[in-house]
Parts: structure tokens; sequence; C-alpha cells
């Protein structure tokens, strides 16, 4: 499964590609499906999408493996499990949905690069990513892979507010930024220039604590965070509400309760939409999620979270969140409107490339400081068999080499 499926009201990505980029869809799903000795290959689009791939369905209708699947415009249809769902009827956990279903999920970037990788043994050097919010000129923009977020914004004629901060990734699961010469990398998909006071930014600058105090004070265990959850309705042991009516008595016991965090797909759908007092158990789960890590819990104790039969709840199609309601309940609609998908591009004369989104194990520096190096060059490997290298986005010498990163300038 190819997913085009709109997941980020702030990205239009995925609009330009299928657009633009039909041919090399097609031909690197059909290089995945001969990979994987696959029996279909199918391209998931949202339904409002429909009239912006006429190209692509023309080109899947030649080829008899592959087919167009059109998704309701609802949230957060680009789930896994959830995609999964709705084009299989098969429910499966969130734990190992590829391994339960036999059904793969490769975004639409990843397969274009892969198509690229293999018929041109082109390395990914650049990104394409929507910079939105408080700019000029809101634009798609070409980014060279370690160009700094502040390059980036000044490209589209630079802040249009006093103080600010940048939301890099979905309004649910993105990151405050604070320092705007953080890099791009291979995961940065949207940059959005916020203001400093804006509300998003106040809610996330709670701190967990601050969470769990509000929480032992006004939730009334009313249990809309869990009626309303993507992984509840599809079948899964996620209870937010009793998760947070445990708050009072710690977060270790019970534990088939307390894991079931370990199922929450970090959506927000509890604490924008669900929740009457703006209560978050997303960031309870996350905290939770970040303990068992600690704790390096053995992989044993995820058996109880795909056991059994996982039954979808009767009304689900009844409580899915509408897609176009998004931006506005993350409070920024403002921003939601769609760029001139005329392309800019970056032109950097320095890049911050980062090792950690590499491996977890390590990775391998295949330069030295004080090497000069051509564009496309690799500067390091990762230690395990599987997993991608890194490429220098431009030529140039070698300036700075550590654990963490490298920085090559012109």
């Amino acid at each position: 499964i190819v997913s085009a499926v709109k997941d980020n009201p702030l990205s239009f990505a995925e609009e330009y590609l299928l657009q633009r980029e039909g041919d090399k869809i097609i031909d690197g799903l059909k290089l995945l499906i001969v990979n994987h000795q696959a029996e279909k290959g199918i391209i998931a689009v949202s339904k409002s999408d429909r009239p912006v791939v006429a190209d692509l369905k023309r080109l899947a209708e030649d080829c008899d493996s592959i087919d167009l699947f059109f998704i309701e415009d609802f949230y957060p249809a680009a789930d896994q499990a959830i995609l999964i769902y709705e084009i299989t009827g098969q429910p499966v956990s969130r734990v190992a949905p590829a391994a339960i279903s036999g059904s793969l999920v490769y975004d639409l970037q990843t397969v274009i690069d892969i198509y690229e990788a293999v018929t041109a043994e082109e390395p990914v050097t650049r990104r394409l990513l929507t910079c939105t919010g408080e700019v000029a000129f809101p634009s798609l923009v070409l980014g060279h892979l370690g160009v700094s977020f502040r390059e980036v914004i000044e490209l589209c004629g630079g802040a249009t507010t006093g103080e600010y901060v940048i939301l890099s990734g979905a309004p649910a699961r993105g990151a405050i930024i604070t320092d705007i010469d953080t890099p791009v990398t291979k995961s940065t998909t949207t940059i959005t220039v916020l203001p400093a006071d804006h509300e998003l930014v106040k809610e996330r600058s709670q701190t967990i604590g601050a969470q769990i105090r509000k929480s032992k004070s006004v939730c009334n265990q009313c249990s809309f965070c869990t009626e309303l959850c993507p992984v509840y309705l599809l079948g899964g042991k996620l209870y937010p509400h009793l998760i947070m009516r445990q708050i009072a008595h710690g977060l270790a016991e019970p534990e088939e309760l307390i894991l079931g965090a370990l199922l929450c797909s970090e959506c927000g759908i509890c604490e924008v939409f669900a929740c009457p007092h703006k209560l978050s158990p997303r960031a309870v789960n996350v905290e939770i999620k970040e303990r068992l890590k600690q704790e390096a819990r053995p992989e044993s104790l995820l058996s109880s979270q795909i056991s059994g039969q996982i039954q979808p709840c009767s009304n689900r199609n009844y409580r899915k969140l509408p897609f176009d309601r998004l931006a506005n309940l993350f409070s920024v609609g403002p921003y939601a409107e769609s760029p001139k998908m005329e392309l800019l591009e970056t032109s950097p004369g320095q890049v911050e490339l980062l090792f950690q989104e590499m491996s977890a194990a390590g990775v391998l520096p295949g330069v030295k400081t004080g090497e000069e190096i051509a564009e496309g060059s690799m500067v390091a490997e990762t230690k395990m068999s599987k997993g991608a290298a890194l490429h220098t986005s431009i030529g140039g010498k070698i300036t700075f080499l550590d654990k963490e990163r490298v920085i090559i300038r012109r």
C-alpha cells in the first residue's frame, strides 16, 4: 500500500507529487511488488484529492497489478492499522500491523525515493516540504537535507510576526522548535511559523507534571476520550479514560491497562476534540511510553496487546473526525490554505546532517574532518544490516564531525 492519504492539514507535498510524479509512483510501486512478491499494489488517496489524480488513475488502469483506492476524508485515516482496515477489511493491532495483515505501507515520498535510487542510483539529498504559517509567501520548498529552518523561512519571504517559534510536522505529533537553525532532515514535512504566544504553543509548553495535576483535579470520567479514540474504535485495548483515572494511583499498575498506552497513535483527538476540559490523555500516554522505554520492558509484554480477536466497534463509522475540521481544532486553520504550487529550492552554503535518524544502534562515519567531498557522497552508514546511509546534499569541505552530526561547507 502506498499512502497518499491526508494526515497533516498543513502539508501539501502529497498533492504536488500526485499531480506531477505519477510515472515515478507507479514504477516505484512496481519495483516494490516484485521485491516483496506481493499479489497487489494499492495507492491509497483521499477522496478530496480525486480531481488531482487523473493522470495517476490512467497510469494505474494500464497496470493489472495496481489499483487506486479512495479513502474517506477523516482523521487519522493515514494511520497504518486504520489504513489497512479501510482497504482490506481486516482489523489489525497497531503493535505489528504489517506482520499480522500481510500488508506493507509505504509513504508516497519513500516510493519515489526508492524508484530514483534503483533506476538512477540517486541518493536522498532533498526533502519536499511545506513552509507556512506567519511567513510572507507560504510555499512548497525542495529543501537540501541539512539546510537550516532559518534559510527555508527566508526563502519564503521571512517571518511576518515578532517573536516566533516553529512547529515542525503535523499539529498533533509535531515538535515545537525554538532554535531556527535546526536542520531539515528526511522526516521534515512542514515548517510552520507560529507566534510565540499561539494557543498551540501554550498547550505544548505545559509540563507533564502540570498535565497530571490538572487531570487529577478535573477529569470526571466521562469516557469521551475512549469513545472517540481511533485505536479503541478499531478494537485496540486502549482505554484513555481509565489511564487518566489511574493517574491518582501511579502509572505502573495494572500492567495490562498501562501497556495499552503503547498503542496510542498520538493523534490528539482526545485532547482537542473529545475532552470537554481539554485534558491530554495523549501527553500522559507519551509519558508512559517514555517510562516503559527507560525500563527496557521485554517485547513479550506486548503480547497482551495483540492476543485475541480484534473486533472494531459497531458505531465506529459514526465517530470518525472529518479531516476538514482538524486545522481549526488545533488552532491552525488560517495556515491550512493551499500555497502556490510553484516550487522553491534552497541553495545553502552550509548543511548540517544529523545522524539521529539513521539507527538507534549507531552509525559508522565514512568521512573525516577537513576532507573535500562531492554532492551525493555517502558521509555515514548504519551499523545494522537494514537502514539507509546518509549522503551529503552539497559538495564541499567537512568542517565539523562528531557522533551526532557532520557539517559541510561549500
